[in-house]
């Protein structure tokens, strides 16, 4: 009678402490994972965004609660750039990377060379006779894997950059043995519904079948998950679901847990 009740005991237990948003999870059994960044305290962070005021005299924006490179409501009232020959396109690639290079604890870059980028855009139609360029990065590969909603946007005025919104994320740590593999995803997924919007506001559902699972595309990222006084790096396999369900779904490769759902059309 005794075993009966502490096998009761036992079962309740880990059932309650894996079952989250009617989400059967899986223990987490490593304790290095997920790589963590905490919020930095309001006297701490007032300090760092005055050095890094101070370091780049002509920076509009600020740096968020973790210390990163990020937009404001209010952009600093800062002197504009004085106006001289616009940049070439290497040129502004240069100014971006020599910035990354000077500020690598604000925009998570250890190496400026690993920047690469989708888009390089420049002006010369501003009212005040300046230029302009607009730099987009790609976002960060961490150890092959991608880290999901990672591009930089850097923006310079004559030939000093006054903008950086974005970061990358210096070190993440990557579970050598995984809990769930893309076998095990399929339990979690099998018989799940996602539910679609028309353009015209309507909502229909689409429950997974096997044949849908099977028709899936997996691959690994690293997503950021952004809670209220920290970051959690999760690694995560994207799978790709195409018709008729049409959706991104991540789960976590430790927990089991779905992390993110992305439907990949809109009817």
């Amino acid at each position: 009678m005794k075993k009966i009740i502490l096998f009761f005991l036992v079962f309740t237990f880990i059932f309650m402490a894996c079952k989250k948003d009617n989400q059967l999870l899986i223990p987490n059994n490593d304790p290095n994972y997920p790589t963590t960044i905490d919020k930095i305290s309001p006297i701490i962070l007032e300090q760092i965004r005055s050095n890094y005021y101070q370091n780049n005299q002509y920076i509009k924006s600020s740096l968020n609660d973790f210390g990163f490179c990020r937009n404001i409501d209010e952009e600093r009232s800062v002197e504009h750039p004085p106006i001289q020959n616009p940049l070439t396109q290497s040129e502004a690639v240069e100014v971006v990377k020599n910035f990354v290079s000077k500020n690598s604890i604000y925009t998570g870059i250890l190496n400026p060379d690993e920047l690469n980028f989708s888009k390089l855009s420049f002006n010369s139609d501003n009212y005040d006779g300046s230029t302009s360029w607009t730099i987009k990065s790609l976002a960060q590969r961490y150890d092959t894997l991608e880290v999901l909603n990672t591009t930089i946007i850097f923006r310079i005025r004559n030939r000093e950059l006054y903008s950086c919104v974005g970061n990358w994320f210096p070190n993440i740590y990557i579970p050598l043995e995984f809990n769930v593999n893309p076998e095990k995803t399929k339990s979690i997924l099998l018989f799940k519904t996602v539910t679609h919007y028309t353009f015209g506001g309507d909502t229909y559902e689409v429950i997974i079948s096997s044949e849908n699972i099977s028709e899936s595309i997996y691959k690994l990222e690293v997503i950021p998950i952004y809670l209220e006084n920290k970051i959690e790096l999760r690694i995560a396999w994207k799978i790709y679901l195409p018709a008729p369900v049409n959706y991104e779904i991540y789960i976590d490769v430790m927990t089991g847990e779905i992390l993110r759902e992305v439907p990949t059309i809109i009817s």
